[in-house]
């Protein structure tokens, strides 16, 4: 991977329902000497498109790398820095020999369906303002951010929508061209397209104002196995009409007292 467009052509061509990794080559120092290791998190807030965690690592003898790169506060650098830095990551021969990174692009899908887990994850225990204080730590956030940005530029819209990033912003809810896609794409049945992250109470509530209102039968949870008055056994559709002889048990089971149990009880 050597540009920005080969970083899109390779995230064009993933699932994106599905989570994916992209890295770079571990330059050879790294795997010799003593490393610094960042790691943070690019889009945890917005209601649309994927998360993405980045890390970035280098040997501690050549942590100055980071300087000569830019790598600073990633949140007071504009994208088109971001681009620049993570480009000259893709291209320098100096960073090249001495930075590696990883991402992995966790899909909007994936995150709604953890978010209806019973066992949630707790994304605070990273330190706070760790990409202002360690440069290492402002280039994983670099490389989180500039492949989040460039996932949501190439985003293939499984539904059919033709649509590109300019018309449904950045993701997050203030975004006033977010809000208009969140209000306009909507299907009464279907819900949202695979690029909202459905869980996120900005969807749920408009999904609970425009969409069709869905009853589902209530069942007895105190007792499972309990058929509901008139209701067949699914297994009585499998059985014949005819009934079957009763064959004599094995001496084997009757000597050991084992009997029959239903295995889904």
């Amino acid at each position: 991977m050597y540009s920005l467009n080969s970083l899109q052509d390779y995230l064009r061509s993933k699932d994106n329902t599905t989570n994916f990794y992209t890295c770079s080559e571990i330059p050879s120092i790294c795997k010799t000497e003593p490393c610094r290791l960042g790691v943070d998190e690019a889009g945890r807030g917005p209601v649309l498109g994927p998360m993405v965690y980045g890390i970035a690592y280098c040997p501690l003898s050549n942590e100055t790398i980071l300087q000569t790169l830019g790598c600073a506060d990633s949140k007071a650098l504009t994208e088109e820095k971001r681009d620049e830095i993570f480009t000259k990551m893709l291209t320098d021969e100096e960073s090249l020999s001495n930075v590696g990174w990883n991402a992995e692009i966790i899909s909007p899908k994936y995150i709604s369906n953890s978010m209806y887990r019973r066992a949630k994850h707790s994304l605070n225990e990273v330190a706070k303002k760790a990409d202002s204080i360690y440069p290492i730590v402002s280039a994983a956030s670099i490389v989180a951010k500039v492949t989040r940005d460039h996932a949501l530029k190439v985003w293939n819209f499984k539904e059919g929508l033709d649509m590109d990033s300019t018309q449904f912003g950045s993701g997050y809810p203030g975004d006033p061209l977010t809000k208009k896609f969140i209000r306009e794409q909507i299907d009464n049945v279907f819900g949202y397209p695979l690029l909202v992250r459905f869980s996120w109470s900005t969807a749920e509530n408009m999904l609970q104002e425009k969409a069709a209102m869905c009853t589902f039968e209530e069942t007895d949870e105190a007792s499972p196995n309990k058929k509901a008055a008139g209701t067949k056994s699914i297994t009585t559709f499998f059985s014949p009409k005819e009934e079957k002889k009763s064959r004599k048990r094995h001496k084997f089971f009757e000597e050991r007292q084992i009997s029959m149990t239903n295995a889904f009880e």
